[in-house]
């Protein structure tokens, strides 16, 4: 279905002076920042958490931070442990091996959009991103700038969802002089050509104001947008640009709307034929099992990974639940389903692959899976919020 690009200002000497050595631990404190991070991004934000789970939390999640963000290369491109790691199936057992990546990835991409880039306004660069939309010329600068923002990095986003890649000053720079070489095929139609013009009106609103560009990647809008905006270029300026220009760059139009809620809610007929592509026989069934309405009383948690899964056994009953945690646009859901027999055969010989692999399977089809699988009212808050406690101090 492909993915939802879009290009934002980037504000790369805040990013590289100010964020990089707090996100290392070099200077200031992430702790305001994290629990602000916290209450956009957590379901429910922080209410249910005690002072002390609170506190327990940020703490150990900011450690787990810092210590991930001083295994970057000083640009802060290179993974020293990870590129340097060829296969991508090991590429992906090491992310997934590593508890708080996706914890890391969240506050990456909240800390760049707080404080170094804006939301809105932004540009929507098609679902394969915008060498497929400018089609630029081969064996330029211009090209091999363009590529260098478009090959995402895949520790960022592994799940093609986050920060994908970023270029600097000096390159919208050169982008903007270069802007010939960005086009190589003649506009077909009026609209080709005027959605052109927008995209170089945004290099060269980044080239002017001394700014780079940032590329997202089915960013978590329902947390972004919530954060401070204008903060690279007053909100005055916009208002320089007169037509549908301005429209178009500070908001997502009604025709890509229809495109979105297309991309999201793709036909029952679409994923049935899907379904035995997606979910290949040794994987996740999508058959639902017969559901126990009392759930065991001797539940408690073997497993936990914030903004991923959390694990709940029964040792008399001898069943394991799992509770996805899962975000698309502005939804946010959590997906809890028992594992039948065969699953609980393949989750005892090696958990923590069946959880992640798992978990890519149902990101691809959720919404099958969750009206097969889910069991609703799993357990009340009460009980949920005992059992974090039990885990958290064992």
């Amino acid at each position: 279905m492909g993915s939802w690009n879009t290009v934002h200002l980037f504000d790369v000497s805040k990013f590289y002076n100010d964020i990089i050595p707090t996100l290392r631990g070099e200077k200031g404190s992430l702790k305001n920042d994290y629990i602000d991070f916290l209450k956009l991004s957590r379901i429910g934000g922080i209410n249910d958490l005690s002072d002390y789970d609170l506190k327990k939390l940020t703490n150990e999640s900011i450690s787990k931070i810092i210590r991930i963000s001083n295994q970057f290369d000083s640009i802060f491109k290179i993974h020293k442990i990870y590129n340097n790691i060829k296969p991508w199936e090991e590429q992906r057992k090491y992310l997934n091996d590593n508890e708080y990546y996706y914890t890391f990835n969240m506050f990456f991409e909240y800390s760049i959009f707080k404080y170094c880039a804006d939301f809105h306004p932004h540009i929507y660069t098609g679902k394969r991103g915008l060498n497929s939309v400018l089609a630029p010329k081969k064996n330029t600068i211009a090209n091999e700038i363009l590529d260098n923002l478009e090959n995402f990095n895949t520790f960022f986003c592994a799940d093609n969802t986050g920060v994908g890649n970023w270029i600097n000053i000096e390159d919208t720079n050169i982008l903007f002089n270069c802007k010939e070489d960005l086009f190589s095929k003649p506009p077909y139609d009026e609209d080709d050509y005027n959605y052109f013009k927008k995209i170089i009106k945004l290099i060269e609103i980044a080239s002017s104001n001394n700014l780079g560009l940032i590329r997202g990647i089915d960013l978590r809008e329902s947390m972004l947008e919530k954060l401070p905006g204008n903060k690279l270029i007053e909100e005055s300026y916009w208002k320089n640009f007169k037509g549908d220009f301005n429209e178009y760059l500070t908001s997502i139009t009604k025709e890509n709307n229809i495109e979105k809620e297309h991309k999201i809610n793709v036909s029952i007929s679409q994923e049935k034929k899907k379904i035995n592509h997606v979910f290949p026989k040794d994987s996740l069934s999508t058959k639902p099992i017969k559901k126990n309405k009392n759930i065991p009383n001797d539940l408690k948690i073997i497993s936990f990974k914030d903004f991923h899964s959390t694990v709940y056994e029964s040792v008399l009953e001898n069943k394991i639940f799992i509770s996805y945690y899962y975000e698309s646009g502005f939804s946010q859901e959590n997906l809890v389903l028992e594992l039948n027999s065969k699953e609980v055969l393949k989750f005892r010989e090696n958990a923590n692959e069946f959880i992640n692999k798992q978990a890519t399977l149902i990101s691809k089809n959720f919404n099958h899976i969750y009206k097969e699988r889910n069991i609703e009212n799993f357990i009340d808050k009460n009980l949920m919020l005992k059992l974090m406690t039990a885990w958290k101090n064992k």
